[in-house]
């Protein structure tokens, strides 16, 4: 099959599903025989035709699971000793090798079998969620996630995890407030509600975000004072605290609470020496005000293997005025590998990545950098001055060495010196900052 054939049998097999997954509604809703219903299936009909034999046959199965759906779900039944245990046998197999990345459809298939009534009934839906998921298919997963919450409200937490994947800010907003809502919901689930709230809040006018960021404080400190109190063994992830500390001191900041913040971040520290979350924290509040003590937080936090882009971009800034322009142009790959949505901080990586490559002789890919940089930048005086300097030196690389232009300040005699650091990064929750927390909650 070429790959403008699959693109267009799996584009057919993701419009089938969901006019499968309207049809099932109309037919829950007693609306078989209208004509809506009666055009959801003229569309998918040919639809069926551009669509591999294993996509059919998991349309098929959809649709089954879907009747099974609108009838309670997947029959639950009092099964003999002998029976619930080869049950349990087989759900390890088919569970165990799709974790080992193999078959997803197996699993489907193996749910639609009756299951023992003495298993929660939530753990169906959950399970196929879990599957869809594994497809890549979350409009589906969190059809079946939204039953799973239904019928245990605890599963709220997994449904806005696929919320905040597709997209949907308000349902997740209402699902997190949902959570909240709950006395009875983990330190962890309270934490990632409070992220939900938190992504779009950081978006707004800082008057209108204040009252949210004072809200999610509160709630923060709702879940650390439970986490604290909850026994060591009863705790989904054991240090979890790590994750609401560094979120609760980010709000401080926003609120302008500095001093609250260090004392979190400081907290947090003498907890998890080596967390490269909260070192990252604790070096972006210092930049103001002891830029070499950030610069410390910032290696450690790089050795630690920091997801945030900020302590590389920050070490960046420092190795190309040492100059050290190996350890810039690492760096600066390592930051681009991590960079979060701010072209104006992807041109200064690409444009120092350009310096460290003509510094160190390197012809080939120099000017594709600062290319990179004009056009994520175009009006930074500084980038092109800098471009316009590397065309040179390749052009006539033994002639007299024009000078790069930094941040405004033109480098005389390549001294070490720290002057003009790049301003703070904006008030943004860095990327990836509890995305590790997400995959723990996401694993459960």
């Amino acid at each position: 099959m070429s790959t403008a054939e699959a693109t267009t049998a799996e584009h057919a097999f993701h419009r089938c599903a969901q006019l499968l997954e309207q049809l099932h509604s109309l037919i829950a809703d007693g609306k078989d025989d209208t004509e809506e219903a009666e055009t959801c299936r003229a569309e998918m009909d040919p639809l069926w035709y551009l669509m591999s034999e294993v996509e059919q046959d998991r349309i098929s199965g959809l649709s089954e699971d879907l009747y099974l759906l609108g009838e309670g779900g997947t029959q639950q039944v009092a099964m003999s000793a002998e029976d619930e245990a080869r049950w349990a046998k087989e759900a390890v197999s088919v569970f165990s090798r799709m974790l080992a990345g193999g078959d997803a459809d197996v699993v489907l298939k193996f749910l639609r079998q009756p299951a023992p009534d003495n298993r929660p009934r939530y753990i169906i839906p959950f399970l196929q969620a879990r599957c869809w998921e594994r497809l890549g298919e979350n409009e589906l997963a969190l059809l079946f996630m939204k039953e799973a919450e239904r019928l245990d409200p605890r599963q709220a937490v997994c449904v806005l995890l696929i919320l905040e994947r597709l997209g949907r800010v308000q349902e997740a907003i209402a699902c997190a407030q949902r959570i909240i809502a709950n006395p009875d919901y983990s330190p962890e689930e309270l934490y990632k509600a409070a992220a939900a709230l938190l992504r779009p809040a950081r978006l707004m006018q800082p008057e209108e975000a204040r009252p949210i960021f004072h809200r999610i404080v509160g709630i923060l400190e709702r879940a650390l004072k439970v986490f604290i109190i909850t026994p060591l063994v009863n705790r989904e992830i054991p240090d979890a605290d790590r994750y609401i500390i560094a979120m609760l001191g980010f709000c401080h900041e926003l609120l302008g609470n500095a001093k609250t913040a260090t004392r979190l971040y400081n907290d947090g520290l003498a907890r998890y020496p080596g967390d490269s979350t909260l070192l990252t924290f604790r070096g972006l509040a210092l930049i103001e005000t002891d830029l070499p003590a950030a610069l410390r937080f910032f290696g450690k936090a790089v050795q630690a293997g920091a997801v945030s882009m900020w302590p590389y971009y920050f070490l960046a800034w420092k190795a190309i005025r040492e100059p050290n322009y190996l350890e810039a142009w690492n760096l600066c790959l390592r930051a681009l590998e991590r960079s979060e949505d701010s072209n104006r901080v992807l041109a200064q990586l690409h444009e120092w990545l350009g310096i460290a490559m003509a510094e160190l002789g390197q012809r080939t890919g120099v000017l594709d950098n600062f290319d990179k940089a004009r056009a994520l930048d175009p009006t930074n005086e500084q980038i092109r001055h800098n471009w316009a300097v590397a065309a040179e030196r390749l052009k006539e690389p033994n002639a007299g060495r024009p000078e790069w232009m930094l941040d405004g300040w033109v480098s005389k005699d390549q001294a070490v010196r720290l002057v003009n650091p790049p301003a703070p990064p904006p008030k943004l929750f860095p990327e990836g900052s509890d995305s590790s927390f997400a995959a723990l909650l996401q694993s459960r």
